[in-house]
């Protein structure tokens, strides 16, 4: 008499082997994730430091004046200080006369911000914008340095460093700014 279907030593071995390959699939899978978490992370750290260093370049564009570094000195500092126009106060005489007179001043001297860039103590790449008050916004965690310096006439160089799972990414920038700043 034939019997058909599997014996119970097959279907030990059987499912022995199945648990086997979903073992070793789940702990692939496990690995696949925690590289993929662990590059996103990594990808926000270096996003963060990259808006950081665009909003910086902006800052730098539109300022009218350096506060620290001075156009004159040669080192690089780890402290930005500028100011530039607050934008709700640039304001245009309506109508616009035509010649525009020597003596129209479209900003009002009172209404410059005074932005800080700074690296405080818990490694954090701090914007500090001052007006009536003080507002202070993180731009990027796990700063390790930032300096700046003038380099020529119109140029700014811009250093940071980013601390990453003991690795230390550097990005460096130059700005070059418009004419007749300061």
């Amino acid at each position: 008499m034939k019997r058909s279907g599997f014996t119970l030593l097959e279907g030990l071995v059987v499912s022995f082997l199945v648990l086997l390959l979903l073992g070793v699939v789940g702990g692939l899978v496990q690995r696949y994730l925690a590289a993929n978490r662990m590059l996103k992370e990594k990808d926000k750290g270096l996003d963060s430091l990259q808006h950081a260093l665009q909003s910086l370049r902006n800052d730098c564009q539109g300022a009218v004046r350096f506060l620290s570094p001075l156009p004159s000195d040669p080192l690089a500092v780890s402290v930005l200080e500028l100011e530039r126009p607050d934008p709700g106060s640039v304001r245009l005489p309506f109508p616009v006369p035509t010649p525009v007179p020597a003596t129209w001043e479209p900003l009002e001297p009172t209404r410059l911000l005074r932005i800080e860039y700074r690296v405080d103590l818990d490694q954090r790449l701090v914007r500090t914008s001052t007006l009536s008050g003080s507002d202070t916004q993180e731009l990027a965690r796990n700063c390790s340095g930032f300096s700046v310096r003038h380099f020529g006439a119109r140029q700014l160089e811009l250093n940071f460093s980013l601390e990453d799972r003991g690795r230390v990414v550097a990005l460096s920038s130059r700005v070059f700014l418009p004419m007749g700043r300061r």
